[in-house]
């Protein structure tokens, strides 16, 4: 009998000492992911000017803000990485677009310029050259608002525009003005490369993807 408690005496502390560990381990792997979310904050202004440019909307990815009445917007649970930013304001300012490394130390500052339209369509042409061509649209949809994401639909998605020879290019809850100008060169490009009539088929076979879906 003296033996056997010997043996289960060190084995009970042993097991009571790993899950002490287990317990220090879980909760600094939970510090780190709550330690990983950070705020970024900026400001808009007007390029020529330096004034803030008040009630401009400001995406991260697919998150939205608008600025306030200093020109400055904030975000907060921005994860570590990097991540494409953008703003836009009422025409005739253009839509600006970024990059900015999550930490970021400081002021983020977006600067946006009155637009020439006809820019975009140099901007177009030059992306069929490099053979990435997208068609902007302006979803509405924001992370507050946006479908929970299913990674098979949009694989399938992803394909049926690659084959068509395009993607889009989502700007959320942001609307320029001059994306118009882009677009039509870009339609006019692909109805070149797929037919006049591309588009009808492309939506055809996009409903019979979201029906399959929903099957």
């Amino acid at each position: 009998m003296k033996l056997a408690k010997t043996i289960i005496i060190p084995i009970f502390i042993f097991l009571l000492w790993a899950s002490v560990l287990n317990y220090i381990a879980f909760s600094q792997s939970s510090n780190q992911q709550t330690q990983s979310l950070f705020t970024v904050s900026g400001t808009v202004i007007d390029l020529t000017t330096k004034e803030p440019i008040i009630n401009a909307t400001v995406m991260i990815e697919k998150k939205g803000t608008t600025t306030d009445s200093s020109g400055h917007f904030i975000f907060n649970g921005i994860p570590v990485g990097k991540h494409r930013i953008a703003a836009a304001s009422w025409f005739p300012y253009s839509f600006a677009a970024d990059s900015i490394s999550v930490p970021f130390n400081g002021i983020f500052t977006i600067s946006l310029s009155f637009t020439h339209c006809h820019t975009y369509e140099e901007i177009a042409r030059r992306d069929i050259d490099s053979g990435h061509v997208y068609l902007r649209q302006a979803s509405g949809l924001t992370t507050t608002n946006h479908p929970p994401e299913d990674s098979n639909l949009l694989s399938a998605i992803k394909s049926l525009k690659a084959r068509f020879g395009f993607e889009t290019w989502d700007t959320g809850c942001i609307h320029d003005p001059c994306d118009q100008f882009y677009n039509k060169i870009v339609n006019s490009y692909l109805d070149k490369r797929n037919g006049k009539d591309w588009h009808d088929q492309y939506e055809k076979e996009l409903a019979e993807i979201l029906a399959n879906k929903k099957q």
